[in-house]
């Protein structure tokens, strides 16, 4: 992306090293694009400091992972569902080039569950 001209773009991984990590936490509101992996979203620190700024779109690549149906179940993406609703409900986009109409089926049950047992929660 900033080969291409896009500056305000990082990457939040396990590569980093603390100090860099640090750096664009505190500046999160700066980035027009960040990209984080599920695991890294479940992160307690990480999420308190994203939900600080306004998320316009969550986009989720590779979806097919939210269903146990899907090419490389991955557990850290069925509860993205809780981090979407944590930022205030942005416009979802869900990407995959795998995923059968099963599995389309199975990504929108396992997100909308998911925010309607946070909606449920939140209303005891």
């Amino acid at each position: 992306m900033k080969a291409i001209g896009l500056k305000r773009v990082a990457a939040v991984n396990s590569f980093l090293q603390a100090e860099e990590r640090r750096y664009i936490l505190q500046r999160l509101d700066e980035y027009k694009l960040l990209f984080v992996s599920p695991e890294t979203l479940q992160q307690r620190q990480f999420l308190d400091q994203i939900c600080n700024i306004h998320v316009h779109t969550f986009v989720i690549d590779e979806a097919h992972c939210i269903s146990q149906w899907g090419y490389e179940f991955r557990p850290d993406y069925m509860r993205l569902g809780e981090v979407i609703e944590k930022l205030g409900n942005p416009t979802v986009l869900a990407l995959s080039a795998t995923a059968t109409e099963e599995v389309q089926r199975d990504i929108i049950h396992v997100l909308k569950k998911t925010w309607n047992q946070s909606a449920h929660l939140s209303n005891r």
